[in-house]
């Protein structure tokens, strides 16, 4: 493993290759230019022989007014990164666990942007080439590390030995209403909704794929849908002509089923296990599965357990659905042999 690799990695994210010569025009955060306020203080004393009170004169204040800062005019990103809609992306590490590929995406300011700008950067996909065209199945994020994302590529053992490199595409913004400080976001481009499953048995199994129309020409297919009372499976993909991407998210509710020792409505369901905390039965947010065009769900059971006196009046599905477009053409981040870190246990 070559010394570089790590003091990639435990750089900041946010900061420039330290090899990078800084301009003027440099990728931080610009520096305030506050205004210089100059002035001039005289002081005459007047005197008089019949003890008049003595005047004092204070000479007017000037001040100067800093020229307006002009754009860029040749915005770049830091030396060894590649620009992807204004932000700088460079692939520093790749490592193969549990037979997936992880790779680890370093982004850096454009010389014309700040880093918070660059933390909201988004991205359509990310295709792997070089063992086919695999897409990726999810992208983790930290909020201690913003500027760095690991893209996940399931049933990928290894990196390929040649010729492989990343395909990256930026997608449209997602507009977000905050409620507080991060709790309760909505994206704008989001739909939702409930149906009601006919039938009560389980385990259940669809019968035929189920078609729900998210927004005007964007649908989502439920290609399969089996769960019992404890696990769930669901495949889906997506039918629309701009080739949309987006990210589904799926709970079964068993309607009637409310724990009884917790107030209020709290019925049993199954939900995506990547939303599962440390404990099963407080979930937490945790990382999304990536926009793509079609992928699947793992449900696991949260609330109380399903027995003969605790029996659902009905099974409804409850969906919602992100959505974005491409907005470029994608992107090539080349993957050298001397990133990769082998298996990692």
């Amino acid at each position: 493993m070559s010394e570089s690799i790590w003091e990639e990695l435990t750089r900041s994210p946010l900061e420039p290759d330290p090899e990078y010569e800084s301009t003027f025009v440099d990728w931080l955060v610009p520096l305030v230019i506050a205004a210089t306020l100059g002035f001039a203080i005289g002081f005459a004393v007047l005197g008089s022989d019949d003890g008049a009170p003595a005047t004092t004169t204070i000479a007017a204040a000037t001040s100067t007014t800093e020229a307006p800062e002009l754009p860029d005019p040749d915005p770049i990103v830091p030396e060894g990164y590649i620009d992807v809609g204004g932000v700088g992306l460079q692939a520093v590490a790749a490592y193969g666990r549990d037979g997936s590929l992880y790779v680890v995406v370093n982004q850096a300011s454009r010389s014309d942007r700040v880093p918070v700008d660059t933390a909201a950067f988004h991205a359509s996909h990310w295709v792997l080439e070089g063992v086919g065209n695999v897409q990726a199945h999810r992208v983790i994020e930290s909020t201690l590390a913003p500027g760095t994302r690991t893209i996940e590529f399931r049933d990928v053992p290894a990196l390929p030995v040649a010729g492989a490199q990343l395909l990256v595409r930026e997608g449209s913004e997602m507009v977000v209403r905050t409620g507080c400080q991060g709790c309760g976001a909505i994206a704008a481009d989001r739909a939702e909704g409930e149906l009601i499953l006919e039938g009560l048995e389980r385990p259940y199994s669809l019968d035929s794929p189920l078609l729900i129309d998210v927004a005007p020409g964007l649908t989502l297919s439920i290609d399969s849908l089996d769960f019992t009372n404890e696990w769930g499976y669901v495949t889906w993909h997506v039918i629309d002509e701009n080739q949309a991407r987006i990210r589904v998210e799926i709970r079964l509710i068993f309607d009637g089923t409310d724990d009884p020792d917790r107030d209020g409505t709290n019925p049993t369901q199954l939900i995506p296990n990547h939303l599962f905390g440390t404990n099963q039965q407080n979930p937490a947010p945790a990382n999304p599965q990536s926009f793509m065009r079609s992928g699947d769900l793992q449900l696991e059971r949260i609330g109380e357990l399903i027995s003969e006196e605790n029996q659902p009046g009905a099974l409804i599905m409850s969906w919602s659905v992100e959505w974005q477009h491409p907005v470029s053409e994608p992107v090539e981040l080349q993957l050298s042999d001397d990133i990769y870190l082998g298996i990692v246990d």
